[in-house]
């Protein structure tokens, strides 16, 4: 409820123009949920710090003011899409020690395809609720096998450019990427961990195994399909340990959590998702997969999440006061997946 009220808000001030004002009413409401707008640390927001932490705000509030005030989103103009389209994201604080700042939030990464982007996108907002202060995120999207590791190393889009400089700046602590049938070599992912451990040798690097195609694939085929794709992020991350045994690697197995929720739709205790297919966006909120090819239903996508808190921050999830709105409990799921598997752990070789 209070998202959606700070949603509202912030549509409300984008719409009044550049001289509008923060109502003192929901100043404690904008700090409760976005406490990094509060850049001087003054107890107050104004619009000017909204616009500095603009890069930083869920992906609804940025999406509200990108259309009715360019501006604040760092454009120079409405009608400038070339210029609109350029990541203006900074990380506002040094890199600390990665491996003990869990307890506070990392400066993150992630790199990817639709088969990854629109899970981790989620993390910013739980970590708010967890009370993560200095978790920060930047997300930079290239579909199918352009989102691999060895497309992206020579990718010219302006967010994975934009994403070599974060990682140069030597700020980034948290390195995510995924994998795919192409582009996903040892040396694929070898070139991105020199590039990090480099600027930053602290830097914690997560490999996802994203879950598989679908196409017409029935369960079984397809377990074996991502059991296969684990074990192959298993090994690179092996051979990732060999080359750099001072860094600290992490697998997420995401591929696990889509089989797991396929099994439980047909044993019928997911009754929140009607369809094991939809055929498209509109249907998301109802199918474990939008579409026939494998993109992830709402349910999929959004709790697919909690995988991550629990990798990367060591969340307990059983504890973790957060409703994923299911009969069946997806924290108890989500954990057990990534405690089962002894890549997801710190400090597990």
């Amino acid at each position: 409820m209070r998202s959606k009220a700070l949603f509202l808000l912030l549509t409300a001030l984008v719409v009044n123009g550049a001289h509008a004002q923060v109502p003192e009413r929901f100043q404690k409401l904008i700090l409760e949920n976005v406490p990094r707008a509060d850049v001087n640390g003054d107890g107050k927001v104004t619009l000017e710090e909204i616009k500095k932490t603009y890069p930083r705000l869920p992906a609804a509030y940025q999406r509200a003011i990108r259309k009715r005030l360019p501006e604040i989103a760092g454009e120079a103009s409405a009608s400038s899409k070339k210029q609109a389209a350029q990541p203006v994201f900074e990380f506002d604080r040094r890199a600390g020690d990665a491996k003990t700042g869990r307890a506070k939030g990392l400066n993150c990464l992630f790199m990817g395809h639709s088969f990854f982007c629109p899970i981790v996108k989620h993390i910013d907002e739980h970590a708010t609720t967890l009370g993560l202060k200095h978790h920060q995120q930047f997300v930079a999207m290239s579909g199918g096998a352009s989102g691999s590791p060895g497309r992206l190393w020579t990718s010219k889009k302006p967010a994975v450019l934009h994403a070599k400089k974060l990682l140069e700046s030597g700020k980034v602590e948290l390195l995510a990427l995924t994998g795919h049938y192409e582009g996903s070599t040892f040396e694929d992912y070898r070139k991105w961990v020199e590039l990090a451990v480099k600027h930053n040798p602290e830097t914690i690097i997560v490999i996802q195994s994203p879950w598989a195609i679908k196409n017409w694939k029935q369960l079984g085929e397809y377990s074996k399909d991502v059991e296969s794709a684990t074990n192959t992020s298993h090994q690179r991350i092996d051979q990732l340990r060999e080359e750099f045994p001072r860094s600290t690697f992490l697998c997420v197995p995401q591929g696990q959590w889509m089989v797991e929720l396929w099994r439980l739709f047909e044993a019928k205790q997911l009754p929140e998702l009607t369809q094991l297919v939809g055929s498209g966006k509109g249907e998301s909120q109802q199918a474990l997969f939008r579409d026939n090819f494998g993109h992830g239903g709402e349910l999929a996508e959004k709790q697919g999440a909690l995988m991550w808190l629990r990798v990367i921050y060591g969340v307990d999830l059983k504890d973790y006061q957060f409703s994923t709105k299911t009969k069946y409990d997806l924290k108890e799921l989500a954990q057990r997946i990534c405690d089962r598997d002894p890549y997801c752990k710190v400090g597990d070789k």
